[in-house]
């Protein structure tokens, strides 16, 4: 779940930012240690630890066409292993991608250890708008991202029904099609 990402809106704001390494590489991963643009300034101790994290893709509402927000792919972990005033330094204990100077930092927060699934309380009608991968279709297992979310009473273990609008053939409007959970 650490690795899934999210939809950021505009104005998320980073924590920091790696802003260098200690071993001159194009490309950085577990067990490199860097340089991070913030320190015991904002309150970082040793030990603390950031959710690597880079800005990608702009996600448009299918329907409405206007901007949602950015995706924002999951790169790795970093652990504060000597901080400073203003910067700190840190090793990557995690990484899921290539990690790169300028990649964005936030705190990284708890993952629960299990989500029961339980029914929604309040009924829901809403659009898949993108996917983990980038692709058009969508697969089994594959992570999707909703146009809903805690304010429209989504809440983590709801089960939602997957399904296909009704579509024009010959002139018929065919039947809503139910095509996965």
């Amino acid at each position: 779940m650490e690795r899934v990402g999210f939809i950021a809106s505009d104005g998320e704001t980073p924590l920091g930012k790696i802003v260098d390494a200690k071993e001159d590489k194009l490309m950085l991963s577990t067990g490199d240690d860097v340089y991070i643009d913030t320190g015991e300034e904002k309150g970082v101790k040793k030990g603390d630890k950031f959710t690597i994290y880079r800005t990608a893709a702009p996600v448009y509402h299918p329907v409405s066409k206007k901007l949602v927000g950015h995706q924002v792919d999951i790169l790795g972990t970093v652990e504060v292993t000597a901080p400073h005033d203003k910067v700190s330094e840190g090793q990557i204990i995690e990484s899921y991608d290539a990690i790169s100077r300028g990649d964005s930092l936030k705190r990284v927060e708890p993952v629960p250890a299990e989500i029961v699934i339980k029914k929604g309380e309040v009924p829901l009608d809403g659009l898949i708008i993108a996917n983990k991968k980038g692709a058009i279709e969508i697969a089994e297992g594959d992570i999707v991202f909703l146009d809903k979310g805690k304010r429209a009473g989504v809440e983590a273990g709801n089960t939602l029904m997957v399904y296909l609008s009704g579509r024009l053939q010959d002139k018929l409007i065919l039947p809503s099609e139910d095509v996965g959970r």
